[in-house]
């Protein structure tokens, strides 16, 4: 090999090097960017849930709680109210038919229907 490819050898080794640095420092920076990008969208998730917080809707009444007063037409046209039950057993469920939990729940609120027929009413309240 002549003096000329050495040269040629060691400038190329120089600018492999000098691509490298730039290339590893360009994503270095990525790096440090998805970080600061991935910290400033958690502070403004939890200002987004923090701001929404008073629109949200209570999940369900606590054990024990007396249930709210209703009077509603039930599947065949019959208003129905929450004193009509008075001094038997009710299961009184809330439910809405656009909510996945609650088409899991029907099943099983079926079944347990049909073998407390006697000594439970079961009454299921829907915004639909």
């Amino acid at each position: 090999m002549g003096a000329g490819a050495k040269g040629w050898a060691a400038m190329s080794t120089d600018k492999t090097d000098k691509l490298l640095l730039m290339l590893m420092g360009i994503v270095i920076l990525l790096l440090v960017m998805n970080l600061g990008l991935f910290l400033r969208m958690n502070q403004l998730q939890s200002q987004v849930l923090q701001a929404l917080r008073p629109f949200q809707r209570p999940t369900g009444l606590t054990a024990g709680t007396q249930a709210p007063y209703f009077r509603l037409a039930d599947t065949d046209g019959r208003l129905v109210s929450l004193p009509d039950f008075a001094g038997q057993c009710v299961l009184l469920a809330f439910s809405a038919t656009t909510c996945p939990a609650c088409q899991q729940m029907y099943p099983a609120l079926r079944r347990f229907h049909e073998s407390h027929s006697q000594d439970l009413y079961n009454v299921m309240l829907s915004r639909d």
